[in-house]
């Protein structure tokens, strides 16, 4: 008797594993797609929807899964088949063995653990998500190759809202919580930039005149007087007119060529340079009514660190920054923010790609073909384009905290969108912008459309100012209110 129970539970047993498999593959198939699907479809139905990326990088792949869910029940069901044609269940036989389907049921049979084996990993890669996962990682990878149009387009920092879409469908699943961005939003809220420009021709404050110095002294002016203004942001501090803070810049560099690589390199290191900035730039500060320097240990810390690293690293030149190496080609300005990333102050979505912004409005960085504007995030622009609905949310989503991987990528992206519109009709009716007209002349094509979106993007800034303090009054009307970096639905 024990030895006629030994034989049949190995002979058995592999039938028995398919049939879990088979059942257990079909039951965790339709949990799994059907609760993704179903999140989808909420997200298609409550906002604008996925982009075009979105389709691939998330729902094209969940078909993937769904085919290998499919295969896994078929080869299981036609495996345990082929066992019963092999009676490997004492007391159960069907006939067919000889038929060609017979043959390739016994065949499947006969791998035996193996077929449980590929089974269950096939449903693991389902499960786990690991075929989107792919895809984003290899369009992250190839956003890193030099290549116009595509470097930078797929990642965390990249233009792409389908990516950012998919990546977080796939970290958190049922309780994915994506912004989408609405075209006619968009539309909405670049007529009221453009009403906005109509007003004030584009003329103002806020506006940093170029330096009257060398492309190395402008570059290292911008680089120092970001790390100043994030310092300053970060202590909550009165905001300065930071277009007075340049013109200071300028007149300093201008008598004693202080950015000029040569004169920094002749400090020892970055307290003793900071020093000394603040002794000379305080009084004309001063004499224009403008707030001195930062004079504690933190700030001066921040830009001794960030001396001495461009010391160190870049002789004491930011133009070197934008350098491609080893590769020498691809874009100046994206290798720029991405070396900026490792200076303090610099390494997140805010003052990064201000600093970008700067260099190559200075002159210091050469603007390319396809360079695009990277706008540096701004809470007060992301409340202007929730309110215009530009971006928009599922219908349970009750507040936004411009934080973390989705929500501020999202509104660079849609700002992004904003400018592109703009900049078109700014560039199709110049005429009628006579300072813009004015700096734009000389310029070559990919510089004369990078420098209009950089003025749109200063103008949709004011109009959100202009509009967020005009909602602080009363809210009534908004469908968002802002307070920190949060908005809530109203």
């Amino acid at each position: 008797m024990e030895k006629g129970t030994a034989a049949v539970v190995p002979t058995i047993a592999p039938l028995l594993a398919n049939v879990l498999v088979a059942l257990g593959g079909a039951v965790t198939a339709w949990n799994t797609l059907s609760a993704r699907f179903q999140r989808v479809q909420r997200f298609e139905t409550d906002t604008a929807g996925g982009a075009p990326s979105f389709r691939f990088f998330y729902v094209f792949a969940q078909w993937i899964n769904g085919f290998l869910f499919v295969a896994l029940v078929a080869v299981a069901s036609i495996a345990t088949v082929g066992g019963l044609m092999t009676s490997a269940a004492p007391g159960i036989s069907i006939g067919g063995a000889n038929t060609p389907f017979g043959q390739i049921a016994i065949g499947l049979y006969d791998l035996g653990w193996w077929v449980i084996v590929a089974g269950s990993a096939a449903g693991g890669i389902a499960v786990l998500d690991l075929i989107p996962r792919f895809f984003l990682l290899a369009g992250r990878l190839l956003s890193q190759l030099p290549i116009p149009r595509l470097e930078g387009l797929f990642g965390p920092d990249g233009r792409s809202a389908g990516w950012l879409q998919a990546r977080e469908f796939v970290r958190a699943s049922g309780a994915a919580l994506p912004l989408a961005i609405d075209r006619e939003g968009v539309d909405r809220a670049a007529q009221a930039v453009l009403d906005h420009a109509k007003v004030t021709k584009l003329a103002g404050s806020n506006r940093a005149v170029r330096p009257n110095g060398t492309d190395a002294a402008n570059g290292n002016i911008a680089l120092f007087a970001c790390i100043i203004e994030q310092v300053e942001n970060d202590f909550e501090k009165p905001r300065r007119d930071w277009d007075k803070l340049y013109e200071a810049l300028d007149r300093l560099n201008a008598a004693s060529h202080t950015f000029e690589p040569a004169t920094l390199d002749a400090f020892p290191d970055g307290k003793t340079f900071y020093a000394a900035l603040r002794a000379e730039l305080d009084p004309i500060l001063a004499a224009a009514s403008q707030a001195v320097l930062p004079d504690g240990a933190i700030a001066r810390d921040y830009v001794a660190e960030a001396f001495d690293r461009l010391k160190i690293k870049f002789q004491c030149d930011v133009v070197q920054m934008a350098e491609r190496k080893p590769i020498p080609f691809g874009s100046k300005a994206y290798g720029l923010l991405q070396r900026a990333r490792h200076f303090p102050k610099l390494g997140g979505d805010r003052m990064g790609p201000q600093f970008v912004k700067l260099c190559l409005r200075f002159g210091a960085v050469e603007i390319g073909d396809g360079d695009r504007l990277t706008p540096a995030f701004s809470s007060s622009i992301g409340w202007y384009l929730l309110n215009s609905d530009a971006i928009t949310a599922l219908q349970e989503v009750k507040s936004v905290a411009f934080r973390g991987g989705m929500n501020r990528p999202a509104v660079r992206i849609a700002e992004m969108q904003v400018l592109k519109i703009v900049a078109d009709e700014l560039e199709a009716s110049i005429t009628e912008y006579p300072d813009l007209e004015t700096a734009v002349g000389p310029l070559g094509a990919a510089a004369r459309r990078w420098y209009i979106e950089q003025e749109a993007d200063t103008a949709l800034w004011s109009t959100s100012q202009d509009a967020l303090k005009a909602a602080r009054t009363n809210w009534t009307g908004c469908r968002w209110k802002l307070d920190g970096l949060t908005a809530t639905r109203i």
